[in-house]
């Protein structure tokens, strides 16, 4: 499985160079099927935490102490909590 950062690396490089997903993973060398593999799992992996409900009770526990420690809130969205929050298989 790829990494969330090599899907997003493929996908900006594509955007600015203007080239298919197709190309430059030939390029790379991944195989088509492991790309959009690893894209599915990680958008249903996310769809999963936020429909749990799981995501919201957390954030809302947490930010008090953000607000009160002069944390940036921004690693409570989704896709920052995502990271360090796996949602089990």
């Amino acid at each position: 499985m790829l990494s969330k950062e090599e899907i997003s690396e493929v996908i900006s490089y594509c955007q600015e160079h203007g080239c298919s997903y197709k190309d430059r993973l030939t390029e790379l060398g991944i195989p088509e099927w492991k790309f959009y593999d690893s894209k599915y799992r990680y958008a249903f992996q996310e769809r999963k935490i936020k429909e749990s409900g799981q995501w919201l009770e957390d954030v809302l526990r947490q930010m008090p102490y953000y607000e009160r420690d002069g944390k940036e809130l921004s690693a409570l969205l989704p896709r920052e909590w995502a990271k360090t929050h796996q949602p089990e298989s």
